[in-house]
């Protein structure tokens, strides 16, 4: 994959961390009161796009290094 390629995709993956947080901060924001199976399902999107991301942003500063 070409830098400019890499560079489009991290940027494609920090997109969607921030998309998933701000779900995240929505949803926590309208239902404080009732913690249930949406709220982990959304915290582990949270989680799988900050581990898509630092994987990403590895890779990146791999082939920047090499």
């Amino acid at each position: 994959m070409s830098a400019s390629g890499r560079s489009s995709r991290l940027a494609q993956v920090e997109s969607q961390v921030n998309y998933h947080r701000q779900r995240l901060e929505l949803y926590v924001r309208l239902h404080t009161d009732k913690p249930c199976q949406r709220l982990t399902q959304l915290e582990e999107a949270v989680r799988g796009a900050e581990q898509r991301l630092a994987t990403h942003a590895k890779a990146e500063q791999a082939s920047a290094e090499g």
